[in-house]
């Protein structure tokens, strides 16, 4: 039981832990709706997308625009700067909308951590986009002390 537990620190996972993690078929929409905007394939867009989920995680792309970039030309097909902010923006917006979504009590257990003095920290596998997003949660404020 957490109220009778004592600790001395607490790391959480992000994805799937604290916030909810997007369903496939919002994603696969999501992927869809991006690769529409660039006037690309959307199997083969989705299927590229996923198979450069570990260069967007170690940070080989430095954004959205890049990794964009690299799955057009990969698929010959040409797309203008317009095209590629707008499905960049797209991606980043369901990237928000799931840091936003919080589990049922994530901000409860949390605010009791803290509150017993118990230090909470945060160790998650995510693209360049999380820390950008980050401030804007509302659980910024109770993790890392």
């Amino acid at each position: 039981m957490i109220g009778q537990m004592e600790c001395r620190a607490v790391i959480f996972d992000l994805f799937g832990t604290l916030v909810h993690i997007t369903p496939l078929a919002d994603s696969y929409n999501g992927l869809k709706e991006m690769a529409s905007v660039l006037l690309a394939p959307h199997e083969d867009f989705a299927t590229s997308w996923h198979s450069m989920f570990t260069k967007r995680m170690t940070g080989e792309f430095k954004n959205y625009q890049d990794c964009i970039r690299h799955i057009c030309a990969d698929l010959n097909v040409l797309v203008d700067e317009e095209q590629i902010e707008l499905a960049a923006k797209t991606r980043f917006d369901m990237t928000r909308n799931e840091l936003m979504t919080l589990h049922e009590g994530a901000l409860d257990v949390l605010s009791h951590l803290r509150a017993k003095g118990c230090k909470t920290g945060l160790l998650s596998n995510c693209s360049f986009e999380v820390p950008r997003i980050w401030g804007e949660t509302r659980l910024a404020p109770l993790l890392g002390n």
